[in-house]
């Protein structure tokens, strides 16, 4: 059966348009004064740590900058496994919600209005539906404070993830740690900033759980 994409990337970009209202405001950053070495032992034990859960979910806000698109939500990402993890968007002034869904063996993107949508590509699915893309295999590490598969990346002088850049589709994507969580062990990113070729994701972590 031949489906008609463009209906419902419509209609689902008509309740992102709801869902995700306003957009926060970019922030400076500075390079820390003290730069430790990727083989430091405070590095590679925080690294651990973190590798170590395999299972979380974390609460807050995202915004989103990119060609002719601003936005922001409320989010719950949780992730259940390598190939498992599910994204959820809501709104309460829209009452809206979107969800991005990755199983083993599909992606679906669906809302509250009824609108669903799957394929076994994400990326072209977030393309098609959404109408942009990301290294959404790298975000799982990324939201924890980990560089994931690139090495060119710094550690501040409390041994955690400052800042990276990484090479995606001839793409140079980077991103920016400016806050972190201590009250938690090991310590969990709690403002970040993600910036690609003509977009940005900023994320303010409210709560994690693992």
């Amino acid at each position: 059966m031949v489906i008609n994409r463009t209906p419902l990337r419509l209609a689902l970009i008509s309740s992102l348009t709801l869902l995700f209202i306003g957009c926060a405001s970019q922030e400076q950053f500075s390079t820390p004064e003290v730069i430790l070495p990727h083989t430091s032992p405070i590095w590679q034990q925080h690294q651990q740590a973190v590798n170590a859960i395999s299972h979380y979910a974390a609460d807050g806000q995202l915004g989103y900058i990119g060609n002719n698109k601003r936005f922001s939500s409320s989010f719950n990402w949780q992730y259940l496994g390598e190939q498992h993890y599910r994204l959820y968007f809501s709104s309460l002034l829209s009452r809206s919600t979107l969800t991005i869904e990755k199983t083993p063996s599909n992606t679906v993107i669906f809302d509250n209005k009824g609108n669903y949508y799957a394929d076994k590509d994400i990326h072209q699915l977030l393309q098609d539906v959404i109408g942009f893309d990301f290294p959404v295999e790298e975000f799982p590490n990324w939201i924890k404070g980990v560089p994931g598969s690139t090495q060119t990346y710094v550690v501040n002088q409390q041994g955690l993830l400052s800042h990276f850049n990484y090479q995606w589709q001839g793409e140079n994507w980077k991103a920016q740690y400016m806050s972190y969580n201590q009250s938690l062990s090991p310590k969990l990113p709690e403002s970040l900033l993600i910036s690609g070729p003509d977009k940005k994701l900023k994320i303010q972590i409210k709560e994690w759980k693992f």
